[in-house]
C-alpha cells in the first residue's frame, strides 16, 4: 500500500510539473475585469451582483492534492485551473450552464442561473488511483462565504462571457 500511495505521489508531481505550466495559446479574456478591479481596488471576493448575470465562485479550500492542477470548464470554455486553497470566479448569462472538473476523473455539474445572483461551487479533491480525483458541489453563500475567504484567486482564472 505504501509504495501505490508513493507511486501515485510521484506520478502527480511529474504530471504537475511537466504537464501543468501555462499554455501561451489560452485566451485570457477575463484579464480586463481583472486589471480594472485592481485599478480601482476592488476585491474580486466581494463582487456585488451585475445587472443582467450572474457570478460563480468556484473554491477548492482544502491543501489535500494541493500540487495537483485541476482544470474547471463551463459549457466547454475554460475557466481556470486550480490547486489547494485557490478559487475562481467567472461573470455567466442568466440560464443552464454545466460545469466541469477535470482530474483523474470528469466531474459534471449542471446549474441554472439566475441574473443578478452570486453562486458557490465547492470543487472536492478525492483520493485517485493514481492522481488526485475531483468533484463539485453547490454551497450556500454562508459557507461559500467562509470557505472564499480562506483562498487565494488562482493564476489561471481564464474565462468570462
Amino acid at each position: 500500500m505504501k509504495k501505490l500511495f508513493c507511486f501515485s505521489v510521484i506520478i502527480s508531481l511529474c504530471c504537475t510539473f511537466c504537464f501543468g505550466q501555462n499554455d501561451p495559446n489560452k485566451i485570457d479574456s477575463i484579464g480586463y475585469i481583472q486589471d480594472s478591479l485592481k485599478s480601482k481596488n476592488i476585491d474580486p471576493k466581494n463582487l456585488s451582483p451585475i445587472e443582467g448575470k450572474a457570478i460563480v465562485y468556484i473554491v477548492r479550500p482544502t491543501v489535500f492534492g494541493f500540487a495537483v492542477r485541476q482544470e474547471i470548464t463551463c459549457d466547454n470554455y475554460l475557466i481556470g485551473s486550480t490547486k489547494g486553497k485557490q478559487y475562481l470566479y467567472t461573470v455567466l448569462s442568466p440560464g443552464k450552464h454545466i460545469f466541469r472538473a477535470a482530474s483523474e476523473n470528469i466531474s459534471k455539474f449542471e446549474l441554472t442561473l439566475e441574473a443578478g445572483k452570486i453562486y458557490f461551487l465547492k470543487q472536492e479533491v478525492k483520493m485517485g488511483l493514481v492522481v488526485a480525483g475531483t468533484a463539485l458541489e453547490l454551497l450556500s453563500e454562508d459557507d461559500g462565504r467562509k470557505f472564499l475567504s480562506r483562498c487565494k484567486l488562482a493564476k489561471e482564472n481564464t474565462f468570462s462571457n
